[in-house]
């Protein structure tokens, strides 16, 4: 029986128990009674949901299903970008070490050949996100459709040129957007891997891929950030607003350094100030004059 649903006696001529008494059978209940003892072993989940249904949490479970695509160091972390369009780094950046990719997480192959002169695979894992994977030998063995589980050998680290480093757009709309080869985009031989979300991003009616960051899912980064799927990024609000709080803030520094110039002028003397009366007052003189005698043109 719920403690809430206990019969309330009355006691001492008609009295009721306090409700301290039911807060302390709640209390007594918890010693036998598992389900009312709260358990704090378990990490906090956070969400970042995304446009239709994928929600990435970075509780132990989610962070067991995922690993990372080589046994390498971390050489760049994901930068997004301010604006869909704009530059930024779409993924992590991952030494080599070794030279073997694995799959990040459990999916099927959805792209897999060369893009742009280097070769790429793409998996579409359950819950709609995409990983790219860059440069990757091999890739071009796969078929699309094919089963991978998480950490089953894709191929190896390939080469390619680095043409569009960073850029917004994707060609194809395969790969993960930025190039990740052995000129020029990591001191060394490197792999990126890019997730996002087809479509993920809604800004001015036109739908854009949302880039998410890798480390998430490995549970290595957190908390994780809440996006609106309309607009831009967090604390950013629609583009007119921030067009139209960009322009407060600039005319806010123009007033500002007008006032700061006034009180860094330097003051002129007094008898500065006289001297300069004098000088004005005597021109005004001269020229009532030269008036009255004809001498100045009305021209």
């Amino acid at each position: 029986m719920s403690p809430w649903s206990w019969p309330i006696l009355p006691i001492d001529g008609g009295g009721r128990f306090p409700l301290v008494l039911r807060l302390l059978g709640l209390t007594t209940l918890g010693l036998t009674a598992p389900a009312f003892v709260p358990v704090f072993a378990s990490p906090i989940t956070t969400a970042v949901p995304v446009a239709s249904s994928p929600q990435v949490t970075t509780t132990t479970d989610v962070a067991s299903a995922w690993v990372p695509p080589t046994s390498g160091a971390i050489l760049r972390a994901f930068d997004p970008p301010p604006e869909p369009w704009a530059a930024g780094h779409r993924g992590v950046d991952w030494e080599a070490t070794g030279g073997e990719v694995v799959a990040p997480g459990a999916g099927t192959v959805r792209f897999a050949g060369p893009v742009a002169g280097r070769p790429v695979i793409t998996l579409a894992h359950a819950n709609g996100m995409l990983s790219s994977l860059e440069p990757v030998t091999a890739a071009e063995h796969w078929s699309v459709g094919d089963r991978v589980e998480a950490g089953e050998l894709l191929g190896t680290v390939g080469s390619g040129r680095n043409e569009g480093d960073d850029a917004g757009g994707e060609g194809d709309g395969e790969g993960s957007g930025t190039v990740a080869s052995e000129a020029g985009h990591c001191p060394q031989r490197c792999v990126h891997w890019g997730v996002r979300v087809p479509d993920g991003w809604v800004v001015d009616g036109s739908a854009w891929d949302r880039y998410l960051d890798p480390l998430v899912l490995l549970g290595w980064s957190g908390p994780s950030i809440l996006w609106p799927l309309e607009g831009g990024p967090p604390g950013r609000g629609s583009y007119a607003e921030r067009d139209r709080r960009s322009a407060m803030s600039r005319a806010r520094s123009t007033s500002a350094r007008a006032e700061a110039s006034q009180l860094n002028r330097p003051a002129r003397s007094t008898a500065a100030r006289e001297a300069a009366a004098k000088t004005s007052g005597s021109s005004s003189s001269r020229t009532r004059a030269a008036s009255s005698t004809g001498e100045v043109s009305a021209g």
